[in-house]
């Protein structure tokens, strides 16, 4: 399914925790949610006044969706009706460049080109806790499946792990020599992360800190790498290619199923909550849902 959403770049696809839903976000600063059973919109699209929309995510209830704009300032619409007004929160001086809930749903994390990035609380908006230690901007994210822990990647070429459930925040540092970190992933086990650069697509054991597994297969600036939920697949992505690494029972080897239909970068890509689709948005202004059965990607 391909669905021509925006008339600019498209910079951030997410699924509610159902997979009834999918978010989109684009250049233009406007949220818009598109039913996955008609391809068509389940509500009118929801404007920002901040500039471009750089990242979107629903809550584990998916009665809630967030974004992260430009200015710096992220949004919360606890109501998804084209009358809505959003709550605004504001404590970034950069781009916001992730936007995430934390499993539990009770946090919101946003990351920002300021090098910091700040927890909220999901209930009522107000700031938490700011994560400062990066020394350049923060491009990417991920909570532990128990919301205890959050991984911050940096153009820093740092990795750091924060165990957000103390008071302070305690971080231990990785220097993992992988260069700027442009997107990273806990395995839903909790026990591995995955984190991609220029230099490719690494795995990480989380509790020894060593490298388990390098994948090698892209020539460009990586956009954006996922677990599928049972923790069998990675979806990667870059300019114009969507890929998807199946890993063996037995082995730590990954088969590679590469996905082209994009005529320009591929910016996000998000498995449904089911395995049986992949989503891809991309600078073309196109959203595309690969059907992961009909590929024989997975076996039921």
């Amino acid at each position: 399914m391909s669905l021509p959403v925006h008339d600019g770049g498209v910079t951030s696809i997410s699924y509610s925790i159902d997979g009834h839903l999918i978010g989109i976000v684009s250049m233009h600063g406007t949220v818009r949610i598109w039913d996955t059973s008609t391809g068509r919109e389940a509500v009118a699209p929801l404007p920002s006044a901040d500039g471009p929309i750089w990242s979107v995510a629903f809550s584990p209830n998916g009665g809630i969706i967030a974004s992260g704009t430009e200015a710096g300032t992220v949004y919360m619409w606890r109501s998804m009706t084209s009358h809505a007004t959003p709550q605004r929160l504001s404590g970034h001086s950069g781009a916001i460049t992730c936007v995430k809930w934390s499993p539990d749903g009770n946090i919101i994390c946003s990351a920002s080109k300021d090098t910091e990035l700040c927890l909220w609380s999901a209930e009522t908006g107000e700031l938490r806790a700011r994560l400062s230690g990066h020394s350049a901007a923060v491009n990417t994210f991920a909570f532990s499946p128990d919301s205890l822990f959050l991984a911050s990647g940096s153009e820093d070429y740092m990795l750091r792990l924060w165990r957000i459930s103390n008071v302070p925040v305690q971080c231990q540092v990785m220097d993992v020599q992988f260069g700027s970190i442009s997107c990273i992933c806990f395995s839903p086990d909790g026990r591995s992360l995955v984190g991609s650069s220029l230099q490719g697509i690494r795995l990480w054991n989380v509790s020894t800190g060593q490298k388990v597994l390098t994948l090698q297969h892209h020539s460009d600036f990586i956009q954006c790498v996922q677990f599928s939920a049972d923790g069998r697949s990675l979806v990667s992505a870059d300019q114009q290619q969507v890929c998807i690494w199946t890993f063996s029972r037995f082995t730590r080897n990954a088969s590679l199923r590469v996905l082209r239909g994009h005529t320009d970068a591929v910016r996000s890509t998000a498995f449904s909550p089911d395995n049986l689709y992949v989503a891809s948005a991309a600078d073309d202004g196109f959203a595309r849902i690969w059907n992961t059965a009909k590929l024989g990607m997975f076996a039921r």
